[in-house]
């Protein structure tokens, strides 16, 4: 804490100011203090409030919430220029898989977006839901796969569409445990004939490294669809009911 000393001439009624130390005029807060805050506010995504009250609880720290923000701003340097190289890899990929979800920002609604290629991952929070933040982020860049969901915005991006694996799952796992007519249970045979079919579509092209990571890729990218393998358990829970209730 720095205390600044200030008075007045009683003859002339001039005021005068200590000046301010050089350490005073930048932030208080170290480098190690602004890498915990990214780390907790980033990773472990917690929010300003409980942030603000980590680093009182368990450091005695009193930091606000514009100072935070301010850590945050100015670190934005540094991390634009990682960013920028995972933008790079991403826009030259030939396999590409993306997804988005509702996020609030500043208030309002708005959606993060994820491309995912085998050497990077790029995060892009957006207002927008619409197709334009797909071509902004590609900037022309058609690869020869592009995967996701079947959302309009997500379409006609690559020379080839793969539907995402763990979306599927996740709609079979729902049929599957609501369902009982014989479409569902034709898809149960379906999936466990998936992976084999996966690998004829890896034949079938004339370049097979573009494949090499796709159903890998499919899987990792939507964080909030990851059922296979209940998908699967499910399968074998009912087919055991199946067969105890015919014996």
């Amino acid at each position: 804490m720095h205390c600044l000393g200030e008075c007045r001439c009683a003859h002339c009624g001039v005021e005068a100011k200590a000046p301010a130390p050089a350490v005073a005029t930048t932030t208080p807060f170290g480098p190690r203090i602004h890498a915990l805050a990214i780390y907790l506010k980033g990773f472990q995504a917690l929010s300003y409030e409980r942030l603000r009250g980590l680093f009182r609880d368990a450091f005695g720290l009193g930091v606000s919430e514009g100072a935070l923000m301010n850590m945050f701003i100015r670190s934005h340097p540094r991390f634009e220029i990682e960013a920028e190289k995972a933008k790079a890899i991403v826009r030259a990929a030939q396999v590409v898989a993306s997804d988005e979800t509702g996020v609030r920002i500043e208030g309002t609604n708005s959606y993060h977006w994820v491309f995912h290629c085998k050497d990077a991952v790029v995060h892009q929070p957006d207002y927008s839901r619409a197709a334009r933040v797909v071509d902004e982020m590609m900037a022309g860049h058609k690869p020869t796969v592009w995967i996701s969901d079947r959302y309009s915005a997500q379409q006609k991006h690559g020379e080839r569409h793969q539907t995402c694996l763990a979306h599927l799952a996740r709609d079979t796992a729902f049929a599957l445990e609501h369902g009982s007519d014989a479409g569902v249970r034709e898809s149960r045979y379906a999936w466990h004939r998936l992976p084999g079919c996966l690998s004829r579509v890896r034949v079938s092209v004339t370049s097979r490294a573009p494949f090499e990571n796709l159903r890998k890729m499919s899987m990792m990218v939507c964080s909030s669809c990851r059922r296979s393998q209940f998908m699967r358990d499910a399968v074998r829970s009912k087919d055991a009911s199946n067969r105890r209730g015919h014996g």
